[in-house]
């Protein structure tokens, strides 16, 4: 034995692919040897390995590597250098995605090779087309950041994936809207969804099945304010159509049937367009507010004082002079509304004299509430009903068998009287006997009764002056039923209160004493 050569002197190869190599033996005349034992070695075998037959096997990009044959104390080597497999498509998943403002979504990606094998170990670069509106660290983790859309890009090698992101506002409650026994909320997006009691149809999703949680009104339609009555829902769409769902046993849909619906379905149509709905809690009649201040109301009316008849199947004057009001709220057979200086005129029946004008006999004919009050919002329950003014004092007038005039006295006022105890009220929302309002700082305080745990405080102890409402949270907005009340939240809705129907909306049908987050 001479010398061992080994052929291809030099190899490349792609990582996984295999190559033999051949030992050639000769003497010193060179002539070739057979029948001779070879052992193969090899210098790096995480990058390349031979086998005893002499196939290379590339494991791993480098090199070159040297690849040693040996026979009877004599060698020869060939070099082999492994290269990675070329990019050719760097895939992007999901190529498409819709996140939120400050939510996250985790992109994955896969360079693969021309013949569409996944390749590993490959470095990779994440960015960004538009910072303003998503970002992306170098894991792939993308952030919305603002409202639109941002193109994020994957770069392996030069080679560009990507992946489209449209980030849109959250979706956010807005505006509430309570009844007996079930709840809506107006959202951002101007779309409405309701929970609780679904007997007729209330909650419009096109069943009588209750919901515990919200769910979507069908249709796609658009709302600027809605309404939720005591077996029935309106509201104004934004083409200014007046749409009404649930019981019409009496008309109160306003579409001159007494037919139910079980999806938002146009009124008649008003002579005017219509600004606000207001829906009675506890009667089953409903009324408008025009444009121009003027009243409309359709419905059941056992007074005959709301809408001058026992029946009215679509929107009709209200029969009575009245002043120009800029806001409506009507409560049990009777209804109240507001001008654009704040003052309060109340017209109906007037038992527990919710009137607010000194006595206890039933008015047809609107008439402002004694004490020359400026109300820069107001609300009217059952029984009773609550303003507050720019100075943050809030007044109450009618029943109070419970307290839920917050003077701390059970005894009924003809007159509105100053919420004791509390002075810096941004809002004020009225149920059956109990009233709840927002302080200046968000947190809610209720007063009345306390049946169901309506108060929110833990108790169902009624209380004849304002008590904070367990939980501390800062709240926006917030609407009472006839037993619940609901208040926005910067994180979602809370509700409190009887829960029978699942009008907490928490999945339940458990009675909440104190707030409880709307699912």
């Amino acid at each position: 034995m001479a010398t061992v050569a080994v052929a291809p002197g030099t190899t490349t190869l792609a990582i996984g692919a295999t190559a033999p190599l051949t030992a050639t033996l000769r003497d010193a005349a060179g002539n070739a040897l057979t029948g001779r034992i070879v052992t193969w070695s090899s210098a790096a075998s995480t990058i390349a390995t031979v086998s005893a037959s002499g196939v290379v096997t590339a494991v791993a990009s480098g090199g070159p590597v040297t690849i040693t044959a040996t026979s009877e104390g004599r060698s020869g080597s060939a070099q082999v250098t492994v290269s990675q497999i070329p990019v050719a498509v760097v895939e992007l998943t999901p190529a498409t995605g819709t996140i939120n403002i400050a939510a996250t979504v985790a992109l994955t990606v896969t360079p693969r090779a021309a013949g569409g094998a996944a390749l590993t170990g490959r470095t990779v670069v994440w960015s960004s087309t538009n910072l303003a509106v998503a970002t992306v660290n170098q894991t792939g983790v993308v952030t919305g950041v603002s409202a639109g859309s941002a193109t994020i890009r994957a770069t392996v090698e030069g080679i560009i994936g990507s992946a489209a992101i449209t980030v849109n506002a959250p979706v956010t409650p807005v505006a509430l809207a309570l009844s007996i026994h079930h709840s809506c909320a107006l959202m951002s997006d101007e779309t409405a969804r309701c929970w609780g009691s679904n007997t007729f149809g209330q909650l419009g999703d096109g069943t009588t099945t209750n919901r515990t949680v919200p769910t979507p009104v069908a249709g796609g339609h658009r709302f600027k304010q809605i309404s939720a009555g005591i077996s029935s829902t309106c509201g104004i769409d934004s083409n200014n159509v007046l749409r009404c769902w649930g019981s019409g046993e009496s008309g109160q849909l306003g579409n001159g049937s007494i037919a139910d619906a079980l999806l938002p379905t146009p009124t008649a149509s008003p002579p005017e367009v219509m600004v606000r709905v207001s829906a009675s809690i506890s009667t089953l009649f409903t009324c408008a507010l025009s444009v121009t201040g003027k009243v409309y109301c359709w419905g059941n009316d056992p007074t005959a004082e709301i809408n001058g008849s026992q029946s009215v199947l679509t929107p009709t004057l209200l029969p009575v002079p009245a002043p120009a009001v800029v806001n409506l709220d009507v409560g049990g057979f009777y209804g109240c509304g507001r001008t654009a200086l704040g003052a309060a005129w109340c017209w109906g029946l007037n038992d527990f004299s919710m009137l607010g004008d000194g006595k206890i006999t039933r008015n047809p004919i609107p008439a402002e509430i004694l004490g020359g009050h400026v109300f820069s919002s107001f609300m009217s329950g059952t029984r009773h009903s609550c303003g507050v003014k720019v100075n943050g004092q809030a007044w109450c007038w009618g029943g109070n068998w419970l307290g839920q005039l917050g003077d701390n006295t059970t005894i009924a006022r003809t007159v509105a009287v100053q919420v004791s105890g509390v002075a810096d009220f941004s809002a004020v929302a009225v149920g059956a006997q109990s009233s709840c309002g927002l302080r200046a700082n968000g947190t809610a305080w209720c007063w009345g009764g306390g049946n169901s745990g309506v108060l929110g405080d833990g108790t169902t102890v009624a209380r004849n002056t304002p008590g904070a409402v367990s939980g501390g949270r800062a709240y926006s907005s917030i609407d009472m039923g006839d037993s619940h009340v609901c208040a926005i939240a910067t994180d979602g809705i809370y509700c409190w209160g009887v829960n029978d129907r699942g009008q907490v909306g928490d999945g339940t049908t458990t009675n909440s004493l104190v707030p409880r987050k709307v699912l």
